[in-house]
């Protein structure tokens, strides 16, 4: 009796661990997309600077 209530044991542990793997997937997921939608934001914010800025640049020679 004792046997089987330490396999039931196990294979509760196994599934909470694959549980938990599942769930750092998961999070990790969420953080690369957040991380896309950072580096998005950034290089539109960088566009608009870039286009408030009028470039330098002369065309008349001295």
């Amino acid at each position: 009796m004792g046997e089987r209530r330490k396999l039931r044991e196990l294979r509760k542990l196994r599934k909470l661990r694959e549980l938990r793997k599942l769930r750092e997937l998961r999070e990790l997921r969420k953080l690369r997309e957040l991380r896309k939608l950072g580096d998005k934001r950034e290089l539109i914010a960088i566009g608009y600077k870039a286009q408030e800025i009028p470039p330098k640049i002369s065309f008349t020679r001295w």
